[in-house]
């Protein structure tokens, strides 16, 4: 599903965004950082062998002034990269090191630990671990606790479970970003847009449109501000189908149209044909809907996309109107 792949995406860089709110760094510090954002970019586009090496890079900036928490925060963000292309072994001496930091000079971090172990059963599709792990209590910073209630969330949706307690979870450590964000202290801010998006997705998925509205249009924000392309689009994206079911046509349609272009730019071509479907069949009149949707029905690779075509092609004209409103 489109949001999970986001998570993965997003999830790649938890706890690996640096502090915007220190005090006159040193020159290593701000190399750092720099490497730090260069693997967030990297590990957003796919490129984890790049990320690796940024991410290596900071820690070794890190070591030259002794910064513990940089060093953890790197160690993690090395750690997930070798995961998330199947190199266990690699991410081993990673995941040790910040460990032994944690438990030496920043047990506050230890929540660190537990995300990165319940990303790994969640990618696994171990969903009913997640869920048992994350019932026990802890203590967390609002970026690393919402990524938590996340996993937990997307757990229970995986499972067809309801997840009322966990969007409320969510929701108010997204509060609490916010207002961190507001402080100028927000540490996370793709752990802060992801959460907002997937909050989004909740209630949209509850039927809460207006509340979905709400934190689609928070992550969109804080997207533009990082010129996340990937994340930015899924927002324009959720925003478009909020619109839609909200009987907002124009808007709808003006969202759906930017969501094409922008999932063509980050070469999603999957979700760029999915928005280009909803786009036709909101905005164009019936002969012309019918024959670009009929292209688009012979140049795509998703046979569930040719079977909705086809479902849509077989229906009355009247149903290619600016009001239709459709899931």
């Amino acid at each position: 599903m489109k949001y999970l792949l986001i998570l993965l995406l997003s999830l790649a860089a938890a706890c690996s965004s640096i502090p915007e709110n220190q005090k006159k760094p040193t020159e290593s510090v701000r190399s750092a950082r720099d490497q730090m954002q260069k693997g967030i970019r990297a590990s957003l586009q796919e490129n984890h062998e790049l990320a690796i090496q940024y991410f290596q890079t900071a820690y070794g900036y890190y070591t030259q002034v002794d910064e513990i928490k940089g060093k953890i925060r790197s160690c993690l963000a090395v750690a997930r990269q070798y995961l998330l292309v199947k190199k266990a072994d690699q991410a081993e001496p990673w995941v040790n090191n910040a460990k032994n930091l944690i438990t030496l000079y920043q047990p506050e971090l230890k929540s660190s630990l537990l995300l990165l172990q319940v990303e790994q059963l969640f990618i696994s599709g171990q969903s009913d671990s997640v869920i048992k792990l994350t019932e026990m209590k802890f203590e967390a910073s609002p970026e690393i606790s919402g990524q938590i209630w996340a996993y937990r969330l997307l757990s229970k949706d995986r499972l067809r479970q309801e997840f009322d307690d966990e969007l409320e979870e969510l929701e108010s450590a997204v509060e609490d970003m916010t207002d961190l964000k507001d402080d100028n202290e927000l540490e996370d801010p793709y752990a802060y847009s992801y959460c907002s998006y997937l909050t989004g997705w909740a209630y949209y998925a509850n039927s809460d449109f207006k509340k979905a509205l709400h934190f689609y249009n928070l992550a969109y924000r804080t997207d533009r501000e990082l010129e996340n392309l990937r994340g930015l689009a899924d927002d324009v994206f959720g925003i478009a189908q909020t619109n839609e079911r909200l009987n907002a046509i124009p808007e709808a349609i003006a969202g759906y149209f930017r969501a094409t272009e922008m999932y063509r730019q980050a070469d999603r071509s999957a979700e760029a044909e999915d928005a280009e479907f909803r786009l036709l069949r909101l905005k164009l009149p019936d002969s012309e809907a019918r024959l670009k949707l009929q292209g688009l029905q012979k140049s795509t690779q998703s046979d569930l996309l040719k079977f909705e075509i086809k479902s849509l092609l077989e229906k009355p004209d009247s149903l290619f109107r600016h009001d239709r409103i459709t899931d």
